[in-house]
């Protein structure tokens, strides 16, 4: 089964606030990561405050020249295809998809499809109640070492994810 990892970064908390500017999917085939991989520097459209470069480590310089979304959503989708996402905090990377899709009129399959995404903070949540599911927490509970070879945080996360949702899938 082919299942695509997905990570985003955002210039803020809602679609309201902000845009999309970085962007990671890396594809899992049969529990394997294959080291196909999909990931953009965006440029939002603008200015990135400085309270999120701090969050996030991305400032305007990073994107000046960069991509916008609508420059590469079609190839976004054609590397989906139509297969599941599995995503951590699966509803506020579709929040910020929808409103990218919607900003450039692009009409998205998995955006009405629900059953294609797969949230483990959802997941992690409900089998750790009262305790931290952060990324960070999860692989310390798992002992999921971070993956060589990235230094790109979106990148590295959707790989990690990736780790964490094989792991959780099959011990079910």
């Amino acid at each position: 089964m082919r299942l695509i990892i997905l990570d985003t970064e955002t210039t803020g908390l809602s679609p309201a606030e902000g845009r999309i500017v970085e962007i990671a999917a890396v594809e899992m085939l049969d529990g394997k990561l294959t080291g196909r991989e999909f990931h953009h520097l965006l440029n939002p459209e603008h200015p990135i405050s400085e309270y999120i470069t701090e969050i996030i480590g991305i400032n305007d310089a990073m994107v000046a020249g960069k991509p916008t979304f609508a420059d590469i959503s079609q190839a976004f989708i054609d590397f989906v295809g139509n297969d599941k996402l599995v995503v951590h905090n699966a509803e506020f990377d579709r929040a910020f998809l929808d409103f990218e899709f919607f900003n450039i009129d692009l009409d998205w399959p998995h955006l009405s499809k629900p059953e294609l995404w797969i949230d483990t903070l959802a997941y992690f949540k409900e089998k750790h109640p009262g305790e931290r599911c952060s990324l960070n927490s999860l692989c310390e509970r798992y002992q999921i070492q971070e993956p060589e070879g990235t230094n790109l945080d979106t990148l590295r996360d959707a790989k990690i994810l990736g780790e964490l949702y094989f792991k959780f899938s099959t011990s079910q």
